[in-house]
């Protein structure tokens, strides 16, 4: 049943029973206006005065486009003067109509007996704000995104943090099998590994992150009594982080020499990438290509370098501050969820006319989670890697 007047302007009985507080409290009972991940459930306090084995009825409001709509109804018997009334905060709770902003605002209007319905909580910083995208990992879930549900918890779980440098980065956060188990980056991930590897460009990229674990004194040079000398780490240890140029990163990250960008443009709602958990998890990423070997003494100005092994994985960075990739579909709620993307790749429809039902869901929509939640936690994750044996030499000036 939808309301549209108000339930005070139809019931106009009074009696003693009083209800003299009435508003939104947490699972430790504090009063509260938030609704945080993790949370699904809404509390709602009442005191009362003169009520004992009266009837209470709660009715859950919400102002949409200007109408009010009753969203909620439930009766109770009252058996003692403070009592937290509590009910599940589900997708269907909350509902297919949303609000350009994906946040729905409840208040309350309360009766008991035959008495006189009156609202609490009804001025705005008194209202319970809840967000929509709360429900995304549950949908992601059910799609049977198994990573994707893991970022979204990892974000949505811990402080909120907007630089993802400022904190240790999440290592072998996936397999390389799994990432390769998908068709249009396994074809990637061969290229990288029979030609990329050791093109013009990235054997000099790799003579100047030599230069740089020379200078770092990782390495020294070969001499004419000790003529031969390794290069390169894949060292990836939790405890044996390191801060370079602002960022904490594995050491394997500080000397890695060429990258391989996939890309997911702003037209992909196209069709171009499929909806799936390798787009849940990673989006667009870059893959990330190591060396390590050995290094010949030739001459005191020449070194000989010998690649015997390359490692492969996946840096990504995990937030949603990124402007360029704004939109990121229309979700549904209801029936387990479901996402549609706009398949003519006119994004500006989409964005000002979600499917009825749906909600057009942006970057935005998780920043304005994080500042008014608290928590949203930005961060770097790296792939395992993959160790490939080579044997590839050039000579390097010193």
């Amino acid at each position: 049943m939808i309301l549209t007047t108000h339930p005070e302007n139809l019931v106009l009985e009074t009696f003693t029973g009083k209800v003299l507080q009435a508003y939104w409290v947490d699972v430790d009972g504090n009063g509260t206006t938030k609704l945080p991940y993790g949370d699904d459930t809404i509390r709602i306090f009442v005191k009362t005065e003169d009520a004992i084995d009266k009837e209470i009825t709660v009715q859950v409001w919400y102002n949409r486009t200007g109408i009010d709509r009753m969203h909620k109804e439930f009766s109770k018997t009252i058996t003692t003067d403070e009592v937290t009334y509590s009910f599940l905060c589900t997708p269907e709770f909350f509902g297919p109509n949303f609000d350009s902003n994906n946040i729905k605002e409840f208040y309350l209007y309360i009766k008991i007996g035959n008495g006189k319905f009156r609202y609490y909580s009804q001025n705005q910083g008194d209202r319970l704000r809840v967000h929509g995208i709360r429900y995304l990992p549950n949908i992601m879930l059910n799609f049977g995104w198994q990573n994707a549900v893991k970022t979204q918890e990892d974000w949505f779980n811990y402080a909120q943090i907007t630089n993802q440098n400022l904190v240790f980065p999440k290592l072998n956060y996936v397999s390389m099998d799994w990432i390769r188990s998908f068709e249009r980056v396994n074809e990637e991930f061969n290229i990288i590994s029979n030609t990329h590897w050791n093109n013009t460009a990235a054997i000099e990229s790799l003579k100047d992150e030599i230069i740089k674990m020379k200078n770092d004194q990782l390495i020294t040079w070969p001499t004419v009594s000790n003529a031969e000398k390794e290069f390169g780490t894949f060292d990836t240890d939790f405890n044996n982080f390191i801060q370079y140029n602002g960022e904490f990163m594995p050491l394997i990250e500080k000397y890695y020499y060429q990258f391989f960008g996939h890309e997911i443009d702003t037209n992909i709602w196209g069709g171009l990438e499929p909806l799936d958990d390798l787009f849940g998890t990673l989006g667009s990423f870059n893959w990330h290509i190591a060396a390590k070997g050995k290094l010949n003494y030739v001459n005191a100005n020449t070194v000989k370098v010998t690649i015997q092994k390359i490692a492969v994985y996946v840096k990504d960075k995990f937030e949603f501050d990124d402007r360029v990739h704004e939109y990121l579909g229309d979700w549904s709620l209801v029936n387990g969820g479901d996402i549609f993307r706009n398949p003519a790749g006119v994004l500006i429809e989409s964005i000002k006319n979600p499917l009825p039902g749906y909600m057009a869901v942006h970057n935005s929509d998780y920043r304005n989670y994080r500042d008014e939640i608290g928590k949203g936690n930005n961060f770097n994750l790296y792939s395992e890697i993959v160790e490939i044996d080579k044997d590839f030499d050039f000579n390097i000036n010193i």
